[in-house]
């Protein structure tokens, strides 16, 4: 038994399967189309005929000595067990993380769309640009970007994604357009079964419901004026707190940080991160984003509703927008708003 292997770091060896564990971090979700069932035998029946070519990727499992967590590989590791072998061949990389795991898969387009970006999302709210990502990943700015737009697809389509009716992001990001503006129409295409959609029948779709608007006159300067007056009012913010008692500091520096703490949650994509994003996105644009429900509050952790009341403080003492309140605050929001409304970003 192998139950401690000698290994020495990158050396292909055979290791149990009793001491593997899959990674529950792994970037493959479990409805992955390479997980399912079918899948899965059929490389079982390829490995029983010529055997595991490709070694699986270790590092030590940071809690139990002696075993293991797959860095990639997973699929030949439940392969292995349904041809029914005891031990796989596997090399040890201690410095392999999710990020060597999604590069991994994207480059062997192992991945679905979906969980390309829900690991750009994850990136996104613990701090990195999308150019960082783009960087990361050796991938466009726009590829990142149209990755970033499926994280907040409509349920019809999000739906379809995760079914794998529709695997492009391309499409997806077609499909989302398409229901802002002819909902019906693209429901009824998502739910046949006998054909699935492609880019041209969604281009019916949008010509369909397309309706002649008068182009809206631009007001000359826009951009410069508004970044004028967001900058007159940050001085005024400032000779505001300035002029301060010490009290009010305190309470300004305490709404800022419950902010803080709001942006991270709702970048995280977890059960009450839409709650908290939601209240943020009603402080930027209450008649585009819609507004915040008050009952609310009940369903959030209590550190989570008190860091909301410390926010509304801050806003009653301020008196300002997040465009207003500083750049770093400003530019959070707009990421999020790219995050969770990626068709109000140019408003």
């Amino acid at each position: 038994m192998l139950d401690a292997p000698m290994h020495t770091a990158g050396e292909a060896t055979y290791f149990d399967l009793a001491v593997i564990h899959e990674d529950e971090g792994n970037s493959r979700t479990a409805d992955n189309p390479g997980f399912s069932a079918e899948s899965i035998n059929e490389l079982a029946t390829s490995i029983k005929k010529k055997g595991i070519k490709s070694p699986i990727s270790l590092r030590p499992h940071p809690t139990m000595p002696g075993r293991f967590v797959i860095n990639h590989g997973h699929r030949r590791f439940r392969a292995a067990g349904v041809a029914g072998l005891t031990q796989v061949p596997a090399f040890v990389d201690a410095d392999f993380d999710d990020i060597d795991q999604v590069i991994e898969n994207v480059q062997r387009e192992n991945l679905t769309a979906r969980e390309i970006a829900d690991f750009i999302g994850r990136k996104l709210s613990e701090g990195m640009t999308q150019a960082d990502v783009a960087g990361m990943l050796g991938k466009s700015r726009a590829w990142v970007s149209q990755h970033v737009r499926m994280l907040s697809l409509p349920d019809p389509v999000a739906h379809a994604v995760v079914t794998g009716k529709v695997q492009d992001v391309t499409l997806a990001n077609e499909l989302a357009s398409a229901h802002r503006e002819a909902p019906a129409a693209v429901e009824a295409l998502l739910t046949k079964t006998d054909t699935k959609p492609t880019r041209s029948t969604v281009k019916e779709i949008r010509r369909d419901a397309k309706v002649a608007k008068p182009s809206p006159m631009r007001k000359p300067n826009r951009e410069a004026m508004a970044s004028a007056k967001a900058e007159l009012q940050r001085r005024r913010n400032r000779d505001a707190l300035a002029r301060s008692e010490p009290a009010d500091l305190s309470l300004h520096r305490e709404g800022v940080d419950a902010l803080w703490r709001l942006i991270k949650i709702a970048n995280q994509y977890t059960g009450q991160s839409k709650r908290v994003a939601d209240f943020l996105l009603a402080w930027w644009n209450a008649t585009s984003c819609g507004g915040f429900d008050l009952t609310d509050l009940w369903s959030v952790d209590r550190e989570i509703a008190d860091d909301m009341m410390r926010v509304l403080s801050l806003i009653r003492q301020t008196k300002a927008y997040p465009g207003t309140l500083s750049p770093t605050i400003h530019a959070a929001f707009k990421s999020l708003v790219t995050s969770r409304r990626p068709h109000l970003v140019d408003e």
